[in-house]
């Protein structure tokens, strides 16, 4: 499935993530008060992976990745595996929220609007 980062501003973050572009993309990540990225605009992810999302609650972090990743100490550490030309990698991003709307399988949803 490829990942594309398709908005970006001080309160927010979109991903859309698909598995054919040509068709459309059938996953959308809204991301809130964003306050690290550590990621290309776009990336591919293993779909047989058990868990190719994971996250980090604040609750659970230590206090030196705390300061590292989270603005003012707030929010949540999320990962994505990726496949990269060099292997495995892991990207991360800090926000305060994720949601997501999965539209299924062979709903793919229209690129008008990135």
């Amino acid at each position: 499935m490829d990942f594309y980062v398709v908005g970006l501003n001080e309160i927010e973050m979109i991903i859309y993530a698909t598995m054919d572009s040509s068709q459309g993309y059938q996953l959308s990540i809204s991301l809130n008060d964003v306050s690290y990225i550590d990621m290309p605009m776009r990336w591919k992810i293993d779909t047989e992976e058990e868990y190719p999302i994971k996250s980090i609650f604040f609750s659970s972090m230590e206090k030196k990745d705390v300061d590292r990743f989270l603005d003012n100490g707030a929010g949540n550490l999320y990962c994505f595996s990726a496949e990269t030309v060099l292997g495995k990698a892991e990207y991360h991003i800090a926000a305060k929220n994720l949601t997501f709307t999965d539209y299924g399988v062979h709903n793919y949803q229209r690129w008008e609007g990135c």
